[in-house]
């Protein structure tokens, strides 16, 4: 109704694309944040919020160009480059994302999820050594994060390091005990490493 009364008001347009977008309405939502920026061209929450929407609709290069877009109006930042790594990733373009990881790294060094998004990318390209370095800088950054702890574990078990995979499988646990993918890698550690009772007793706990 006050879109109705005033259809030129951008901040309208931008309130209704958040509320499809939790709708998970996500077309609408692109639509109504396009009228957004339609109505106030600079107006930079509208960018993101459609880039967001695209995303969901796997729309990624096109949420891409609109990230890109933005910085028309803003100067370049790590969460836009971030944003930006993210969708290569999701579009599986690992090299494009890795590019965009570390530009958002070098804007913010203590940007844990772009430490990490590197290291996911790596290791997917099979470049596991320099994935482990990234994914490490992530958990240091990010010291209580459980997530960040269990894909280091996995980094580390992928290269064989059983010990140091044992306190990282051992730490995430501590800081997310509900995440039952942890429990079952750390049980397959102990398993291949023919430890069939700590195998056991990890996967009954």
């Amino acid at each position: 109704k006050f879109i109705d009364e005033y259809p030129y008001s951008a901040e309208a347009w931008y309130n209704l694309g958040y509320l499809y977008f939790r709708s998970e309405l996500y077309e609408k939502s692109a639509d109504a944040y396009d009228y957004a920026i339609v109505a106030k061209e600079d107006f930079i929450p509208a960018y993101f919020g459609k880039a967001n929407a695209l995303t969901e609709l796997k729309q990624y290069y096109e949420a891409i160009e609109i990230y890109k877009e933005s910085l028309r109006f803003h100067a370049p930042d790590a969460e836009v480059y971030y944003s930006i790594g993210e969708c290569y990733e999701k579009a599986e373009n690992y090299h494009r994302a890795i590019t965009y990881y570390r530009k958002a790294i070098k804007f913010n060094p203590d940007m844990g999820e772009a430490w990490l998004g590197a290291g996911v990318v790596l290791d997917c390209l099979d470049r596991q050594l320099e994935a482990k370095h990234f994914i490490r800088r992530a958990v240091e950054v990010e010291k209580n994060n459980g997530e960040f702890w269990y894909l280091y574990a996995n980094i580390l078990r992928s290269l064989g390091e059983y010990d140091d995979a044992v306190k990282a499988y051992e730490k995430s646990i501590t800081l997310s005990p509900e995440n039952i993918n942890v429990w079952l890698d750390f049980s397959t550690l102990y398993y291949d490493n023919a430890n069939i009772s700590e195998a056991f007793r990890t996967i009954s706990r």
